[in-house]
């Protein structure tokens, strides 16, 4: 549910930020039928990200994956870098403002898996994939 509203939040700051109401952002910008059609949607969106982050939650503890100071550093700062911050404690202190700096740090956890994945992972040729054609 924290999902979700904090999502349909965002949609509303982005639709103000827009000098609109969140009704006509979602049908007119977003070309949704209506806001039911977008809710839709949001409900999905938000299942589909859920799962993604539990998958990538047990990835992480089955791994025993974990950031080291280094890698936050670099990540935190180079977040920072977009509004001309350079020093680490400033960063810290405005990613705490913005997000929370433990949004923040789950943010870079889970960018950390997805790294790990992507060198990590490896076609197998010895697996086969089952191809439905439906023209048959």
């Amino acid at each position: 549910e924290n999902l979700y509203d904090e999502t349909l939040e965002a949609y509303r700051k982005a639709a103000k930020d827009k000098g609109t109401n969140l009704v006509n952002y979602v049908t007119e910008t977003l070309k949704y039928e209506d806001l039911d059609a977008f809710y839709e949607f949001l409900e999905e969106y938000v299942k589909d990200t859920c799962k993604r982050e539990m998958i990538l939650y047990y990835i992480a503890r089955s791994e025993n994956l974990n950031y080291t100071q280094e890698y936050y550093e670099q990540e935190i700062l180079e977040y920072a870098e977009g509004f001309e911050i350079k020093e680490l404690e400033e960063a810290e202190s405005f990613v705490d403002y913005m997000y929370g700096l433990d949004a923040f740090k789950e943010r870079i956890r889970l960018n950390y898996v997805y790294e790990w994945l992507g060198n990590n992972a490896t076609v197998r040729e010895d697996i086969t994939t089952y191809v439905n054609d439906l023209n048959k």
